[in-house]
């Protein structure tokens, strides 16, 4: 079951499969008491994508994650998508941080010095997700999110890797891009 703003229909959650609970996407959710301002500024999907990251490393220690879409519930199964000719597309998202503090400055960013996580990215597909999050010695762990946070995630990424420079933007396979951390300066 998910979870939509009855004003705007924004979807903001799923529940859980044990039923007893949601997870919240927090970059679509503001919440303000009726005596309170707004706040100045609130996390966006970069920034709540980033702790989940920085979360996982801490907790597991794997600084490899698979972002998959979260399940559908009428099939049961994570959105996929096919092409035109019938294979699976490479819509999922695999991320590897390389640096959990990373400070850049750039005259395109609104505002500098930026906090951020420096990270290796490359898009995979469901079978290749699959083995990896089942293997046991691969180390990756799988975070759970709607496949539009995750198509705009990967265009972040995208747009994040103009700000590294050009001889730095790709190692291998992988492409460099830039996430920033979430800092409230309202505190």
């Amino acid at each position: 079951m998910t979870l939509h703003c009855v004003s705007c229909k924004t979807q903001l959650g799923v529940q859980n499969n044990d039923v007893s609970s949601v997870s919240i996407f927090k970059w679509q959710v503001v919440v303000r008491l009726q005596r309170q301002n707004m706040p100045e500024s609130y996390p966006s999907l970069a920034q709540c994508v980033s702790a989940m990251l920085g979360a996982t490393m801490a907790r597991s220690g794997c600084s490899q994650s698979v972002l998959l879409p979260t399940k559908n519930q009428s099939n049961g199964t994570p959105g996929r998508s096919e092409s035109k000719n019938g294979n699976q597309r490479k819509d999922l998202l695999n991320i590897w941080v390389f640096n959990a503090n990373f400070i850049f400055s750039s005259t395109e960013a609104p505002t500098s010095p930026i906090n951020a996580m420096k990270v290796f990215y490359r898009t995979i597909s469901q079978e290749e997700a699959d083995k990896m999050v089942e293997s046991m010695t691969s180390g990756v762990q799988d975070i759970s999110l709607p496949s539009e946070a995750i198509a705009i995630l990967v265009d972040l990424l995208q747009k994040s890797n103009c700000f590294v420079p050009v001889s730095d933007r790709r190692f291998k396979d992988w492409n460099v891009g830039l996430l920033e951390k979430w800092h409230n300066e309202s505190r």
